[in-house]
């Protein structure tokens, strides 16, 4: 028998169908969204992309989300980048 890995994670394109601010908009909800089931418990881990920047994307819509993303990157519950943009 062999093991399956699977992992939680987004891609995110700042602009791709829709303008820039649309999909930011979506962003915000979902990362809210992941920030609850992460602190809940009902979500494990998440991998937020390659990229950082979508946090900035988020935080400039709501920057009180940045003690709890903090906290969830520091104590490994979620994860960004290596790259800023890709």
């Amino acid at each position: 028998m062999k093991d399956i890995y699977a992992y939680t994670h987004t891609h995110w394109d700042r602009e791709w169908y829709h303008p820039f601010e649309t999909f930011r908009l979506y962003l915000h909800g979902v990362l809210k969204q992941i920030i609850l089931d992460l602190q809940s418990g009902n979500l494990p881990k998440f991998y937020l992309d390659g990229q950082a920047i979508v946090i900035d994307d988020a935080l400039e819509l709501e920057p009180e989300l940045e003690t709890s993303l903090r906290a969830l990157i520091a104590n490994g519950h979620m994860s960004a980048g290596p790259w800023y943009v890709l």
